[in-house]
């Protein structure tokens, strides 16, 4: 193709220019010598026509006669002209090239060219001209100059990387597969057999790739103030145990085994009528339904291990949050669980009904319950003694108390001797004296509270037993309702903190098992767009292995040896990445196969190889970018699934550059015609006779090829089929024939449907009648930029309105069990609330930090560091001893309203019938109890030894809370705590809340801090809850969201600056920035208006990788618009982006949806929010790709120079003077 911005003029020297001449500064006739017409053909007049991929855009124009001179008359757009006259020659390949200015002042504008044909001998006897020279001399007003040809020799692979990269893929593919292949296996098994981390596995040896033990840390800010008060708190009780045993002349610090309760690991019910009536829950039949219920968990052999235990120490105690005991008073009868008569349950049920509000019996009833009523539902807790034995108490190595607590609820492995088998290490030592494996084989197990609760309830799951128990569908979708002889049916539902963690143990590994249902789904969808079992196969293998591979340079090269769950997500987006990769190559591929200029194998590996190369290094470099910037987030388990993920994306990258083109290259070798095909059947098929010719690089490269050589040429020439219809000398070489550019028409009958749509239906829609038309004429395109601009304004509106979670994360659907009207019934809507449902909190003072010199932060639960305690401290001093006796009254009547996002209750912060634990006030009661009746403050020499004959005389529990309120050295106390119940639900801790009661608590220590004597200013106050809840969690939702607008101000500038390098023009990369950011506000609008959600884990992880898949159609289509530099008019442009990219945007787009759509199939919500947003982000990048963003390209694309990157840094060149001859 010949256009005026394809010349490039040399001065009368011959030497070119330095400044390059635009198609502004041309007037006059141009004399283009090279061209002449055929006399013998009455039809495009020196084989000139309108160029074949331009149809109709310059429909007025006919063939030049000879020596005749064509006028067209052209718009100037900003000194730029919009539209460039166009000839192609059939015998040559499309011209491109460079603006070229001449020397010296440019006249006015062009507004008429003309054109003049002048030069080359006539052509072959076909009609067909001979190959144009590639410089053709040009003349303009006395000055000589040429017109040179500029386009990319994709047979010369002399490049830098690409070029020798084809060049060494076209000849030593199978060398650079085996070492890819061989690499990759070697690196996969030493990820799985390798030498693991035991900090993250404890006692694995091997198996790098291997889910870490979780903790209650993962998920915390370690250096938030929220989680450095907390470990200060807890280790200045650790710091000082070794003082306080002394000081106490032993152990007594310890508690007595089981003598607490452990409410983390309680066993809480909820019994109800399932017809929802009106009724007392209370009858004798129901009564007696609720106890078997709990005999079942009560009378389990592994029971007495873990119950709290009586005064004796050696039994049992009451369950006084039982339901049912207040109806059964004896242990026997809690046991069988005989019938009650109707008399003793309504005597009892007068009983329970009394005192709602100043005792337990508030627990069980209803929130509109009224004294002497009824309640329709009730709830009933089995609480665990704690602290277990060989622990000191609840704060003593609490992981292994944890693993020792799920024994009971999953069951136990007897080993030899009658031993039970728990985890190594364990500081347990309740099965000693007796164990409950005694009589039993080695290998026997008991099974565990919960499967003897599914089995009462006759609850089911998917598989029913083994391994994989419940994997698929979890046992807590079926509802236990229990039916009973002349009443209502009682529906029961049941939770445990060790159930929950059972179940998301269970929920977890079953959802993974979807992802080899991704993988086949999208196996199959590579199948469909390829046409080739063989290359779906092998693609298939690049991006499984890609994650191994991944993982290698992830544990071993940058040190990262942190596993979860989470991490397997990144093959759901592996997939969809890889697949849009390999969709890129081999379209590509089967483009170069149509090239009439592509003469080689190699140059047909560098033409894909370089789309490929520039077209998935923008997609997977802001993808990257994108888990770059989510990197940056302070939560541990999602920075490091971010690091993870971008190196799989980035070693997928470097995959599909490198093993693809092998895969394709041999694929075409053995497999891509029927010359391939015919060898292996040994020449019988009939089809082999009519085979298609292969070309003379193809068939030296089947020489060449050993596999080939041997499976073919070994069994005889004379095996080998000669097709029919061609010479011997046509398989050599190319016949001129083949040397034609193929028309519009050919190729498109070689498209598939989705592009002949793009070409046939969508593009003449959307561009309108003809070239450059105004946007009047081009309904369709602007309706669809004003209904997406609407749209997004739209979703702006309701993306603002996302917040937090007003609720507790959920993790499960609203058909299982634990969905969130079970975890909004635990807590809400009762009369009274279980002592330990309330959040307890401290403030303290002597602490001066909290350092973390060793802490490694992907193993939270290690090395979490000590206090420093602060110098100026001294409690036994007059000033500080008065501050903390008002500090004490203080919180005791401090108020926190009730209502709104308050979670406190009866407008106090403290709680109703509570008093606050004021040690000074205890020291001081019991100096003026033995000494000075009438002080105020102990004496400074007196305070030490006060504290000292305190701690002697007190009882085993009250030295336990005192070890928890001050520690002291052997010389002077160094801390102090007021600890306190609050009047806040911790059940229900949602971020607004757990907000409003932080912002309170902050309140009052600033006013405290404000009037404190030296010594005090270190005051800091915290939540008494268990490691990653309470203000910790509401400082993790809270860095989620913040992570989420830094992610955005990081992403969209990467964004920008990427898609203008690979567009190389500002309009459209502001298009497709527009679009990108449509995308991302649709995709969080869509999460509010369409589902609900607040903005949780998965919305604030989602919300700044949806930057990253948005950025890939945009970013291929906006690259195939930049490629279209021979279409003269952005109609065409639009027309060429859609046809050559719309159908790998197509197909990367539903291979994408299809593995994050597979997500849905998944129980654990998480799993599902995530799969829904990757389909809402790639149906808005698909829409707004094809839609917005191709319909701004049909009425405002930039032409010619307008926008170019190159012709703006070219004016300011010119204008500071820059490269200029002097």
């Amino acid at each position: 193709l010949f256009r005026f911005s394809d010349l490039r003029m040399l001065g009368s020297g011959g030497a070119p220019e330095a400044t390059p001449l635009s198609v502004n500064d041309v007037r006059g006739a141009i004399t283009i010598g090279g061209l002449q017409d055929d006399e013998s053909s009455g039809e495009n007049s020196g084989g000139v026509s309108r160029g074949a991929d331009v149809p109709n855009a310059y429909p007025n124009l006919a063939p030049p006669p000879r020596n005749q001179t064509v006028h067209k008359a052209t718009d100037v757009l900003g000194g730029v002209v919009s539209s460039d006259l166009v000839f192609e020659d059939k015998t040559s390949p499309s011209l491109s090239g460079t603006h070229v200015d001449m020397e010296g002042e440019g006249p006015p504008p062009l507004k008429q060219q003309e054109v003049l044909l002048d030069g080359l001998p006539a052509g072959t006897e076909e009609g067909t001209g001979g190959t144009p020279p590639h410089k053709l001399h040009l003349s303009q007003d006395g000055a000589v100059g040429s017109v040179e040809r500029h386009e990319e020799d994709w047979d010369d692979v002399s490049g830098p990387f690409l070029g020798n990269w084809s060049r060494l893929i076209s000849k030593h593919y199978y060398y650079i597969l085996l070492a890819l292949v061989g690499t990759c296996f070697a690196m996969s098994i030493f990820v799985m057999y390798g030498p693991a981390d035991e900090r993250c596995t404890p006692g694995a040896t091997t198996g790098q790739m291997t889910v870490c033990d979780t903790t209650p840390y993962d998920w915390s800010l370690p250096f938030g103030n929220a989680s450095l008060f907390k470990d200060a708190y807890l280790n200045a009780i650790e710091s000082v145990e070794d003082d306080f045993k002394t000081l106490t002349g032993g152990d007594t610090g310890q508690l007595p085994e089981r003598s607490a309760a452990a409410g983390d690991f309680s066993i809480t019910f909820i019994f109800q009528h399932d017809d929802g009536s009106d009724s007392t829950i209370y009858t004798p039949l129901k009564i007696q339904a609720m106890c078997r219920a709990e005999a079942v968990i009560t009378q389990h052999p592994l029971w007495k291990y873990f119950c709290p235990l009586a005064a004796d120490g050696t039994t049992c105690a009451g369950q006084m949050l039982s339901a049912p005991s207040r109806f059964y008073l004896t242990a026997q009868e809690r046991a069988d669980c005989p019938l009650l008569s109707q008399d003793v349950v309504t005597a009892r049920e007068k009983s329970l009904m009394s005192n709602l509000l100043t005792s337990t019996n508030g627990f069980f009833v209803n929130e509109a319950t009224t004294e002497g009523g009824y309640t329709n539902a009730t709830r009933s807790m089995l609480q665990l003694g704690q602290p277990l034995r060989g622990f000191t108490g609840e704060d003593d190595s609490k992981d292994d108390q944890q693993l020792v607590y799920r024994i009971l609820a999953q069951g136990v492995t007897c080993g030899a001797g009658g031993k039970a088998k728990i985890h190594d290490n364990s500081k347990f030592k309740g099965f000693d004296t007796t164990s409950p494996c005694e009589g039993k084989a080695d290998g026997d197990k008991i099974v565990g509270i919960e499967q003897k609760v599914f089995d009462h309830f006759q609850m089911e799951g998917f598989p029913k037993s083994g391994q994989f128990q419940g994997a698929l569908r979890s046992p807590y979708f079926t509802m236990p309702l229990i039916k009973l002889d002349g009443e209502s049916t009682l529906k029961a539902r049941f939770f445990s903190g060790l159930f929950q963690q059972l179940e998301f143990n269970r929920v977890v590994n079953g959802d993974l098992n979807f992802a080899i249902l991704s993988v086949a789904m999208v196996f199959y969808y590579i199948y469909f767009h390829t046409r080739s079992a063989a290359i779906a196969t092998a693609s298939m293998f690049h991006i499984v292995i890609s994650l191994p591979v991944g993982y290698f340079f992830y544990f071993n090269v940058f040190q990262y040896h942190y596993y979860s769950q989470m991490h397997i997500l990144t093959i759901f987006l592996a997939l969809g990445i890889g697949a849009d990769s390999v969709f890129v190559y081999v379209d590509a591929w089967k483009e170069s196969g149509k090239m009439h200029t592509i003469k080689t194998n190699a140059g047909r590996v560098h033409f894909s190889l370089n789309r490929t190369a520039q077209s998935c290094f923008n997609t997977t470099f802001t993808t990257v970018m994108s888990f770059v910037a989510t990197c940056l987030t302070p939560i541990m388990p999602i920075h490091a699934f971010a690091v993870f993920a971008s190196i799989v994306m980035s070693i997928n990258y470097l995959l599909v550059i490198s093993y693809t083109p092998c895969i394709v290259f041999i694929y075409h070798i053995h497999l891509g015609d029927k010359g391939g095909f015919c060898c292996f059947c040994n020449g019988a098929a009939t089809w082999c006779k009519w085979q298609e010719t292969s070309g003379a690089d193809t068939i030296e490269a089947r020489e060449a090829d050993p596999l080939y050589g041997c499976c073919c040429y070994s069994k005889g020439e004379k095996n080998l089929p000669k097709p029919e219809s061609m010479h011997e000398e046509s398989a050599v070489r190319r016949s001129e024939s083949q040397q034609e550019r193929e028309s519009l028409e050919t190729l498109l009958g070689r498209m598939g449907a989705v592009q002949r749509f793009m070409y046939n239906r969508y593009s003449p829609l959307l561009c309108g009648p003809g070239a450059n038309s105004p946007f009047y004429k081009k309904p369709v395109a602007c309706g669809i930029i004003l209904f997406f601009l609407g749209y997004f304004a739209f979703m702006i509106s309701s993306a603002a309105q996302l917040t937090p979670p007003k609720t507790e994360e959920l993790w499960f659907p609203e058909g299982h069990m634990h969905n969130s009207d079970f975890f909004t019934r635990l807590s809400d809507g009762w009369k009274g609330t279980a002592d330990n449902q309330y959040m307890r909190a401290s403030i303290t003072v002597g602490v001066d930090e909290m350092e973390r010199p060793n802490y490694n932060w992907f193993f939270p639960g290690r090395e979490r560091g000590a206090v420093r305690w602060d110098p100026s401290f001294d409690l036994s001093k007059a000033d500080q001893q008065l501050f903390f006796l008002q500090a004490c009254d203080a919180v005791q009547a401090h108020e926190c309203p009730s209502g709104g996002d308050s979670p406190c209750k009866g407008g106090k912060l403290v709680r109703s019938g509570q008093t606050v634990s004021c040690i000074v006030r205890d020291l001081l009661n019991r100096y003026k109890a033995t000494k000075d009746a009438s002080a105020t403050v102990i004496p400074e020499g007196d305070f030490f030894q006060t504290y000292k004959d305190y701690l002697s005389t007190a009882s085993k529990p009250l030295q336990s809370s005192i070890k928890q309120v001050i520690g002291a050295s052997d010389t002077k106390v160094l801390w102090a705590s007021i600890t306190f119940m609050t009047s806040a639900d911790a059940q229900s801790l949602s971020n607004a809340r757990g907000h409003f009661i932080h912002d309170n608590l902050e309140e009052l220590v600033n006013r405290l801090r404000a009037g404190a004597p030296a010594g005090m200013q270190t005051i800091f106050f915290t939540d008494l809850e268990r490691a990653g809840a309470g203000f910790t969690w509401t400082a993790v939702e809270d860095a989620l969201i913040q992570n989420l607008f830094t992610g955005f101000s990081i992403c969209f500038p990467v964004v920008f600056c990427v898609l203008v390098i690979a567009s190389g023009n500002l309009l459209l990369a502001l298009y497709a920035t527009t679009s990108i950011a449509m995308i991302v506000v649709g995709v969080l609008g869509a999460v509010q208006v369409y589902h609900g959600w607040d903005l949780g884990i998965a919305e604030s992880i989602a919300g700044v990788i949806v930057i990253g898949f948005s950025v890939d159609y945009t970013v291929h289509l906006g690259h195939m618009y930049k490629e279209a530099w021979d279409q003269p008019s952005r109609e065409e442009k639009t027309r060429f982006a859609l046809t050559h990219m719309g159908g790998t945007v197509v197909g990367g787009g539903l291979t994408t949806a299809l593995s994050g759509g597979v997500l849905f199939l998944c129980t654990l919500l998480f799993f599902t929010k995530m799969g829904t947003l990757l389909v809402w982000t790639i149906f808005l990048s698909m829409a707004h790709a094809l839609l917005f963003f191709m319909a701004c390209c049909a009425v405002m694309g930039p032409t010619g120079n307008f926008g170019s990157v190159h012709y703006l840094l070219r004016v300011c060149k010119e204008k500071l003077g820059i490269g200029k001859r002097s």
